[in-house]
């Protein structure tokens, strides 16, 4: 007599959670509650209904990470930039007021170019 009341107990719970599991899978899926209609379950509407989720999920991920890539390039541009700024007065500071050594260096490093 107990194990038939524990029983129906755990049936019942197990279904309390499946109910409960199957309505957080609706709510995060953006499926409003409301009473089914017999056009509701038709086969080649509910397909269609899941390939336009799943293009427009595949769509935003890629749009996604295109965005992504684009941040990642314009972030590395101006951290390049920002060290080059950063740089170029350590630069004029060695050099200080000596222009003729400067011009002589200048002079040397393009005739090694060449």
């Amino acid at each position: 007599m107990v194990a038939a009341a524990l029983d129906r107990t755990d049936s019942a719970m197990g279904m309390a959670m499946t109910v409960l599991s199957f309505s957080m899978l609706a709510r995060f899926a953006g499926i409003e509650p409301r009473q089914l209609k017999p056009s509701d379950l038709d086969p080649v509407k509910i397909w269609m209904a899941v390939d336009d989720r799943a293009h427009r999920g595949w769509d935003r991920t890629v749009k996604y990470y295109e965005n992504l890539k684009l941040v990642i390039e314009i972030q590395s541009r101006l951290k390049d930039w920002t060290e080059q700024d950063s740089s170029v007065p350590a630069k004029r500071a060695d050099t200080g007021g000596n222009q003729t050594k400067g011009a002589s260096a200048n002079n040397a490093g393009r005739s090694e170019r060449k």
